[in-house]
């Protein structure tokens, strides 16, 4: 039993436009381990249909799992996490450093000390501004500083 999170993988059939394009999915585990996944229609159709497989967190079976092999794995049974809220694992403070770096071999400061406070600001162009923004105030950057 392997978990994570699922995606389609698209294609261009090899056959032709003739053929349709064969469905696989990808599965990336916590530690961001990728598996390639060839899930029959049958088991598709069980979870409720190819958009409940977009993005989300899920436990599959898979035939013959080996430990370092790359080839696509079968899919024996799948079922969506129930635990997994993708509000929950997105909200709130996402606290951030940045460390600034001088290097032997470049001359300039490309920027200073100040630019990187600033731009975690909740101003325009900021990005605790922009993630409040687009997460509607659902997330945010506090906390978020720069040190040398």
């Amino acid at each position: 039993m392997i978990s994570g999170v699922i995606a389609p993988l698209w294609g261009d059939s090899a056959l032709g436009f003739d053929e349709p394009s064969p469905l696989l999915f990808m599965l990336t585990d916590d530690l961001g381990k990728i598996t390639i996944l060839d899930i029959s229609s049958e088991i598709v159709t069980l979870v409720g249909g190819l958009a409940e497989l977009g993005r989300r967190r899920v436990e599959v079976s898979v035939s013959d799992l080996e430990a370092g092999a790359t080839r696509v794995r079968e899919v024996t049974a799948i079922s969506l996490a129930p635990e997994y809220s993708p509000a929950a694992a997105l909200s709130g403070a996402q606290t951030w450093i940045s460390v600034l770096c001088k290097f032997s071999d470049v001359a300039d400061e490309l920027e200073n000390m100040n630019y990187f406070l600033g731009m975690y600001a909740n101003a325009m162009r900021g990005l605790d501004h922009y993630w409040r923004e687009l997460s509607y105030d659902q997330v945010n950057l506090g906390g978020s500083t720069a040190v040398g």
